[in-house]
């Protein structure tokens, strides 16, 4: 945990250098694609019951 407080640290103090904002995109991107694709994984699984034996 602590080195993801650093890290929002330092592009927190680079907020004003030009590229922050696409590191910051990038960043939100990434996090967006995994949680669509945890998503449609727990989906996926909630779509098969006798896979894990749920009903």
């Amino acid at each position: 945990m602590n080195i993801l407080e650093r890290e929002t640290r330092r592009l927190a103090a680079q907020r004003g250098k030009p590229g922050s904002r696409l590191v910051r995109g990038l960043i939100w991107l990434i996090i967006g694609i995994f949680i669509i694709s945890l998503l449609a994984f727990w989906a996926g699984v909630e779509m098969r019951p006798n896979s894990w034996g749920h009903y």
